[in-house]
């Protein structure tokens, strides 16, 4: 999220337009159960030191009570995904 793509981001984000690593952290979230899920990237505008800053503070709140942390070390760029086709979404 930047600041010119935050009024598009916060009327939705179509599941298209998500790069595959996100796509796969929500399919996992899904399955699970889990209802919420953070990703800094777009829950953070990036372009915006003032919420970077708020966003970076946060983050010990965010973490605090969460069930489970995704890391997709097995993808080396978001459009890659890191369950390697594993579901179809």
């Amino acid at each position: 999220t930047t600041t010119p793509t935050m009024q598009r981001r916060k009327d939705g984000i179509s599941w298209e337009h998500l790069p595959r690593t996100f796509q796969d952290a929500i399919w996992v979230s899904r399955q699970l159960d889990i209802a919420d899920i953070w990703i800094d990237s777009l829950c953070i505008i990036q372009d915006d030191p003032d919420d970077c800053a708020k966003g970076s503070a946060r983050m010990c709140e965010v973490f605090q009570f969460v069930h489970l942390t995704i890391a997709a070390s097995s993808s080396s760029r978001h459009p890659d995904g890191f369950l390697n086709g594993y579901h179809k979404g």
